[in-house]
């Protein structure tokens, strides 16, 4: 009987130790999982606001530098909008009286009629300043009911002062379709809204709550109260259903705009909950009690292992353009190389890619732009990839190499012009090029057995065709002598 005791009281508070930690590891794992949620929609929404923010740029590049500003508006029109950015449906030129000038589509009477007294309007004709200013959601009619929100910048005359208004609006049904892609589990829900209490989207999605401001929530004032904060969790109670919850969110860089994930307290404990019935219910038996002990490790093990992987697939990408970085290129490099020894008919390709004249871009523009344009780059040459073996990756500065795997020369070529028409296709200005816009020079060589006895030739031949096709004028692609 007392050795029995002595067991059930070990047992028990093996148990308990168990509980303990089990119930420490629910929270930690609950809040770097908020976090990575609300990381992951924060970047996605800050990377859409920054292309539109570029497109915004060019609008007011083309009107302000418009070839002929008497064209006909059907033209004029067509020479201004062409921005091709997701769930943009609307674009405009409005003037310093806030008179339409031109439109991307007829309609839109929600937005331009009577601007000059709205305040996506007013901001920029006070304060030279504003930069991009993001409008509160308004419903509109452009093929059919939906709400939106405007993102204006200001027109300037030569003089510096107030000309009108570039603006575009965006669905608000691409913040419902990002939220919807977000693993989350049914006791939570993910929100954004502004500084001032206004929603601009939640999900599950709840159409009477975008557009609603708060006038006061304990919550919001909360993250209110400490503006210089980029991110942060805590526990509440829920003014809305009472229920206390745990919050975390992150700012939009640049913007007033915040991320806000909750999850209910009770579902981050609901496995730790049953855990603690079940092990009560089975105290009597050992046999139970260890496979109970031994699932619940595994469980936490492949948890770990598939925060190391995360983790480790982060490791290998380039932090501004989320290409490939060098030490993950080295490693792809060195498997072709090993697999085209072992394999006699197996062969690869290798592009140089390098930006023309970006030294003078940054010159220019500023660094800032000049980051803008090697995203823009990248993700061209993402899109120009036809397989998804291939592999483009971050070479330094403004280099980007592009590997192709079971290519030969002949295919590596039709992928490097691909690669730089579509860079050209994108027309971003460039004043100190000679073409006037963004290109870029492609050097291509392919793996020849004889001829390159070390990876490093192969490279050397690839940069050796880079060069001449600068020499050629850039703007080209030079594939390596044979």
């Amino acid at each position: 009987m007392a050795a029995g005791a002595i067991a059930l009281l070990m047992l028990a508070g093996l148990s308990a130790g168990m509980l303990f930690q089990s119930h420490r590891q629910a929270s930690l794992s609950a809040g770097e999982n908020a976090r990575n949620i609300t990381l992951m929609a924060e970047r996605a929404i800050q990377r859409n606001i920054e292309v539109i923010s570029a497109a915004l740029d060019r609008l007011v590049f083309r009107y302000q530098y418009a070839p002929d500003t008497a064209l006909p508006p059907a033209q004029l029109a067509a020479y201004l909008f062409g921005s091709n950015v997701k769930n943009l449906i609307f674009s405009a030129i409005l003037d310093a009286n806030g008179a339409l000038v031109s439109q991307s589509q007829s309609g839109g009477q929600e937005i331009t009629d009577a601007a000059a007294g709205k305040r996506f309007f007013q901001v920029h004709r006070d304060a030279p300043d504003a930069g991009l200013f993001i409008s509160a959601p308004l419903d509109v009619k452009l093929g059919r009911p939906r709400q939106a929100i405007v993102l204006s910048k200001r027109l300037a005359h030569q003089d510096g002062s107030f000309a009108g208004v570039a603006l575009m609006a965006l669905d608000l049904e691409y913040f419902r379709e990002t939220f919807e892609d977000l693993a989350l589990n049914e006791y939570g829900f993910i929100a954004l809204f502004s500084e001032d209490g206004t929603v601009y989207m939640r999900y599950p999605y709840s159409a009477s709550m975008v557009g609603y401001r708060f006038q006061e929530n304990a919550n919001i004032d909360r993250i209110k109260a400490h503006p210089e904060t980029q991110q942060g969790s805590f526990f509440a109670t829920s003014p809305k259903d009472h229920v206390e919850r745990f919050y975390t969110y992150h700012r939009i860089p640049n913007t007033k705009l915040i991320v806000l994930l909750s999850y209910s307290k009770a579902s981050i404990y609901r496995h730790w909950r049953e855990m603690l019935h079940t092990i009560l219910a089975l105290l009597i038996s050992i046999v139970i009690v260890y496979y109970l002990l031994y699932r619940s490790l595994r469980r936490e093990l492949h948890a770990r292992l598939a925060v190391e992987e995360k983790l480790s697939e982060l490791a290998q990408k380039d932090a501004l353009t989320g290409l490939l970085n060098r030490r993950r290129l080295d490693q792809i490099l060195q498997d072709l190389w090993q697999s085209s020894h072992r394999n006699a008919h197996s062969e690869f390709s290798i592009l140089f890619i390098d930006v023309d004249y970006f030294k003078f871009y940054n010159d220019s523009y500023g660094h800032q732009a000049g980051d803008k344009v090697l995203v823009s780059v990248a993700q061209t040459i993402t899109r120009a990839l036809p397989r998804a073996s291939d592999h483009a990756a971050r070479y330094g500065g403004e280099e980007f190499v592009v590997l192709l795997s079971q290519t030969g020369s002949d295919g590596a070529r039709l992928v490097a012009e691909r690669i730089r028409s579509a860079v050209e296709q994108l027309a971003i200005p460039h004043n100190t090029s000679q073409t006037g816009i963004v290109t870029v020079s492609i050097g291509v060589a392919t793996l020849r057995e004889h001829a390159h006895t070390r990876i490093e030739e192969l490279i050397k031949a690839a940069d050796s065709a880079l060069y001449r096709a600068k020499g050629n004028g850039r703007n080209n692609v030079q594939l390596s002598a044979a």
